[in-house]
């Protein structure tokens, strides 16, 4: 029904939005054209695979572009769409005039999915086929082969020019996710050393929709530049999941938990901003008011979906949160090549929420939590700009104090948060002369957080932690008349330290806890290359990535290190050329390579023959290839290949 009621209100928006243009005096010019083929698709090998990387590549009819324009002596409708055979694709439509303006666009993602995101080895060795189930597929007792998601998202905006600058916005939008896919996280399966695995296929179900509207302004009031906007937007989720559970021959349980969502938001926002010889300043509010009513539980169930054991459910809750934040700022323009600019925000945020739970649809106890944040900062830039160079130092600050308490039965929590954030970036621009160019940034940011621990009773919370990040990017380019070549590399490097948690013992008084540290490490080469000939282009594209994630053991005694490393190599090729009279020929060839731990590569590629027939009549031809090879995923390769031939009408 929620879907019914999206395609509705973005069937009469486009509508509504058309019209104007259509209904003009004067005898409009038109020109379009139209691209639609058959399809045909071969996989060998994992299909749902497939799907899920294509967004829903099948046999059918496939829209390549849709294009319209419609010019009169009031306005020029303009309109561009395209589809594949899955459903999934975006259509845009523009409505220009002198004092109106408005505009609709709607996106459509079809997904299939009917595998785990999981290895078919767990990282003993153990092969999943050696286990229950003995596959990552979704078992056939849901009864579904290929659950299909379907994301609609369309918003409707319209302008009214009020003079000179000034102008007023109104936006309205819906969207809506149904149907099933299998979740990134799997169900339990007990492995070989008896520990749980996760490769076992669940299946999730999602019935949300939301929608929202809004108007927007902005006005001149003297020398003083206002842009103000208010909206209001509801959201429904309504998610439920079915995971299983497998013993050492077959299923032994099957958990399902459904939780809801019922938001309501509000916002308002004004900032103005004076501009003067050399002076500028800047200052706005905001106001935002959000409530919501969870519902949620879990149970376990029959495969059919009948509960068999009630657990725990959230019932009659209620949560609300509210924020307030305001800015001032001013800049200078001091002299010649330099601007400074100083800035200052404050926030306060407040939460609070309450529920009743249930167990075993027993009560059992009321939970309240109420959260209250105050944040203030400020950030100072200097702007240098000399003939060929420029050179901008940001510096930012920010402290911030968040009350928290949670109480439900013995559980009591009382603690105060105090996060402290330095921001530092430093960017350069350069140009060298004979079309080379240069620009850089470098990047450090260290945030701290520390404990006031009020009191704790059965419970646990993290102490506190530091996490410091330095990161860096250089990019040279050369561009000479149809040619344009670039390359930049980029490193990143990130410590973390947590400090000893707090805990009342609930767990076992002789385990030992211990403060831990870890690293994260981002490496990044890319380059480009871009030329424009007399009868076509030619693109090339490349890169190598690597990341790497670190626990040292030496602060885990006892315990197996959790590292990782994962690197990858990406190339890219493509191009057009008019080879013939009245024929074109274009293609793509692209090749995604991650090593390390991980042992994959996907292959994709097209290529598209073009001919005319007629003056305003061309035919074409595309063949499209694609192979998947996971070494530790065999199970979810194949090979595909994909044709399409159809006609391409100019009117």
């Amino acid at each position: 029904m929620r879907r019914h009621i999206v395609q509705c209100l973005v069937g009469l928006l486009a509508t509504a939005l058309a019209l104007p243009a259509l209904a003009q005096d004067t005898p409009p010019s038109s020109s379009g054209s139209l691209a639609i083929g058959g399809q045909v698709t071969s996989v060998d090998g994992n299909e749902s695979s497939f799907r899920e990387d294509s967004l829903g590549q099948r046999d059918g009819i496939v829209m390549e572009t849709l294009r319209y324009r419609r010019d009169g002596e009031v306005s020029t409708l303009k309109l561009d769409a395209r589809f594949n055979t899955g459903g999934s694709g975006w259509l845009d439509l523009d409505v220009i005039g002198d004092v109106w303006r408005g505009g609709f666009h709607l996106t459509r993602v079809n997904r299939w999915s009917a595998d785990s995101f999981a290895d078919d080895f767990l990282p003993s060795g153990t092969p999943v086929s050696a286990l229950a189930p003995g596959t990552t597929r979704l078992d056939p007792l849901f009864g579904e082969s290929y659950p299909n998601q379907d994301l609609i998202r369309g918003e409707a905006w319209v302008t009214r020019r009020l003079g000179g600058a000034d102008r007023i916005t109104l936006r309205v939008g819906a969207s809506s996710l149904n149907g099933q896919r299998v979740p990134s996280f799997g169900g339990f399966s007990f492995s070989d050393v008896g520990t749980p695995a996760f490769y076992t296929a669940g299946l999730r179900s999602d019935d949300s929709s939301s929608w929202w509207a809004s108007v927007e302004g902005r006005f001149h009031i003297g020398s003083v530049l206002f842009r103000a906007d208010a909206g209001t937007m509801h959201r429904e989720d309504d998610r439920s999941h079915r995971m299983p559970a497998y013993g050492d021959d077959g299923l032994i349980d099957l958990n399902w938990w459904r939780d809801r969502l019922d938001v309501d938001t509000w916002w308002a926002r004004v900032d103005g901003s004076w501009r003067g010889e050399r002076w500028a300043a800047r200052g706005g509010v905001a106001y935002i008011d959000a409530s919501n009513d969870p519902t949620g539980g879990d149970a376990e169930v029959a495969p059919d979906g009948m509960v068999v054991r009630p657990g725990l459910d959230l019932v009659g809750g209620t949560v609300s949160r509210k924020a307030f934040s305001g800015a001032l700022g001013a800049s200078w323009h001091v002299a010649g090549p330099l601007t400074l600019s100083l800035s200052g925000d404050a926030l306060h945020r407040y939460g609070s929420g309450s529920a009743d739970l249930l167990l075993r649809s027993e009560p059992v106890v009321p939970a309240d939590s109420n959260r209250d944040d105050t944040r203030v900062g400020g950030t100072f830039i200097a702007d240098l700009a000399v003939s060929g160079a420029s050179l901008r130092l940001r510096l930012r600050g920010e402290s911030t104090n968040a009350d928290i308490k949670e109480a439900r039965a013995s559980y009591l929590e009382d603690q105060t948060r105090t996060t402290d954030r330095l921001d530092l970036r430093l960017d350069g621009r350069v140009r060298l002369g004979g079309g080379w160019n240069l620009r850089g940034w470098v990047r450090y940011r260290d945030d701290d957080v520390s404990v006031d621990l009020v009191d704790l009773q059965d419970g646990y919370t993290p102490g506190d932690w530091e996490r410091k990040q330095t990161s860096g990017l250089l990019a040279l380019q050369y561009r000479s008349g149809p040619l344009t070549v670039s390359l930049d590399g980029m490193s990143s490097y990130s410590s973390y330290d947590q400090d000893l948690p707090y805990y009342d013992p609930i767990f076992d008084p002789s385990l030992e806890l211990f403060p831990t540290s870890s690293s994260q490490r981002f490496n990044r080469i890319w380059g480009n290359l871009l030329w424009a000939f007399d009868r076509g282009s030619l693109w090339v594209e490349g890169g190598w990535l690597q990341a790497k994630f670190g626990l040292p053991t030496a602060d885990l005694s006892g315990y197996a290190p959790l590292g990782e490393k994962t690197s990858g190599t990406v190339a890219a090729v493509g191009g057009d050329v008019a080879a013939w009279h009245g024929g074109v020929i274009s293609g793509q060839l692209e090749w995604i390579d991650e090593g390390d731990q991980k042992d994959a590569s996907i292959f994709r590629s097209w290529l598209r023959l073009e001919q005319a027939v007629a003056r305003t009549i061309k035919v074409f031809a595309r063949w499209g290839y694609w192979d998947l090879s996971d070494t530790l995923a065999p199970s979810r390769e194949y090979t595909a290949n994909v044709i399409t031939a159809g006609l391409r009408m100019s009117f």
